[in-house]
């Protein structure tokens, strides 16, 4: 049977429910989850994320939020109490380890207790929620001061995103189409949208039966790598209109960072206006949108200064494209997980530069205006085509679009993804597109992209292929 985008009933919430809590024996912790609803009742509105959120944007203010976690509960609180105190972090992550994301807990569950044996610390890349347990993520509410959020990128959600809520988390980051292309090879793109979807129903059973705003964020950069903005606004708008089916009433748009500030200013802006031009014509009312700019997820330069340097660049574009929130990197990406301290910096960095830029804007000219009409025309006709193939219905529409190729994510590992797009950067930096594939790229759009690749291609004596390829994945790491 082909997934659908329809409501899940309370019944079917709960019937499932049951089978996901058996998954793993914390699950026995958060049996009754109206306890977990009243939890979040008591917690003060400033650690809720949704309100934080709405807050900020209200005022205009962007905030930041890094990565961060590891596997031993008091090293993740002080981590995060680091950020905190010498980063200035408005909204506190806890990124989870490879194994939980992937439901594989009795592999988690050995990591911990060869660390232990062994007295090597932390050894997994994340915090395992789902084995940590609810009464543990309760202990790092209880000791932080901000909003926590949930960085899952989990294909396998659902028990993981049950517990951290129960846990006292408020945000929930991921989706079925951004948080499985990336990262799988084999796994059912319908079966990921599914799971996706018993969170969002989740999510809405808090508001439902005690008025818990908790929000929603789609993972904007994919795979990080040549991603072209019309491919992250549709991916974008997509997860959002999964979630807003199922209830969800705050969602962030994810945008991550290709380099060139004007068309990334302009993406950031076309992302939350398109979004709210769909839902409307969908029928989704009174959504509170966000946008959240992700700071460069490509390939890192070693070099400290440069990597600061690339930071710092992010920065400047998040502040003033006017995002929501910039999700920050630190400077020791090339070399592994990044410390406390190196995590504080990156964080710190940002918001000097957010402060420093403060009321100021990134002026229209008649470039950005021509990016923006580019952009608008290439997501729609995407969108439009999904909406076809789906007959009006976009868990179908993404699944049959993926399928056909309509949807392509460049760099996916997985199966569901033909792969047969190809990007390239322009001489500014810009991503374009050099093949769109099966991706329904405007005539008048591809004109304009081919226009921009040419222009670098006669500039640098270089052709488009292996070798453009290879300098724009490296572009920024100081070894191309």
């Amino acid at each position: 049977m082909e997934i659908t985008n329809h409501r899940w009933s309370e019944k079917r919430l709960l019937k499932e429910r049951q089978e996901v809590l058996k998954q793993w024996p914390t699950g026995e912790q958060i049996i009754d989850i109206d306890e977990a609803i009243e939890y979040h009742k008591s917690m003060p509105i400033e650690h809720n994320a949704s309100f934080v959120l709405a807050k900020a944007k209200k005022d205009k203010k962007t905030l930041v939020q890094p990565r961060g976690g590891v596997n031993i509960v008091d090293d993740h609180i002080q981590l995060l109490k680091t950020l905190v105190t010498e980063g200035g972090a408005d909204l506190l992550p806890t990124t989870i380890d490879s194994y939980t994301r992937n439901a594989r807990f009795d592999e988690a569950q050995r990591a911990i207790e060869m660390g232990t044996k062994k007295g090597n610390g932390s050894i997994l890349n994340g915090l395992p929620a789902v084995n940590v347990g609810v009464n543990e993520l309760r202990k790092i509410k209880e000791q932080t001061d901000a909003p926590l959020v949930a960085r899952t990128c989990a294909p396998y959600p659902r028990l993981l995103a049950d517990i951290m809520l129960a846990g006292g988390y408020s945000s929930v980051e991921g989706g079925g189409i951004t948080c499985l292309m990336p990262y799988t090879k084999t796994d059912s793109l319908g079966k990921s949208i599914e799971r996706w979807q018993y969170v969002a129903r989740l999510m809405r059973y808090y508001y439902d039966h005690g008025g818990i705003e908790l929000h929603r964020e789609s993972y904007g950069p994919c795979t990080g790598v040549l991603i072209p903005p019309c491919i992250t606004i549709a991916i974008s708008i997509l997860e959002c209109i999964l979630d807003c089916e199922q209830g969800i009433t705050n969602y962030s748009l994810g945008y991550g960072m290709g380099g060139n500030m004007t068309q990334d200013i302009v993406a950031i802006k076309v992302m939350e206006d398109l979004c709210k031009e769909v839902l409307e014509a969908k029928g989704y009312k009174n959504i509170e949108l966000t946008t959240y700019f992700h700071q460069y997820m490509g390939a890192f330069p070693k070099d400290e200064e440069k990597a600061l340097s690339l930071i710092m660049l992010g920065a400047t574009i998040g502040a003033l494209s006017n995002a929501s929130l910039i999700v920050t990197k630190s400077t020791h990406e090339a070399h592994g997980i990044p410390t406390a301290a190196n995590n504080a910096q990156g964080v710190r960095v940002t918001r000097n530069i957010i402060d420093m830029l403060s009321g100021e804007k990134y002026g229209s000219n008649d470039e950005m205006k021509k990016e923006e009409i580019m952009l608008k025309k290439a997501t729609k006709s995407i969108l439009d085509r999904v909406f076809e193939i789906g007959d009006g219905d976009a868990a179908l529409g993404t699944v049959r679009a993926f399928k056909a190729g309509i949807l392509d994510m460049p760099f996916s590992p997985s199966n569901y993804n033909k792969n047969l797009l190809i990007s390239h950067k322009d001489l500014r930096g810009a991503i374009r597109i050099s093949n769109p594939g099966n991706v329904p790229v405007p005539q008048e759009v591809m004109l304009h992209e081919t226009k921009k690749i040419e222009e670098r291609a006669k500039r640098h004596n270089i052709k488009p292929g292996y070798n453009m390829l290879l300098e724009d994945i490296l572009a920024f790491t100081g070894r191309n």
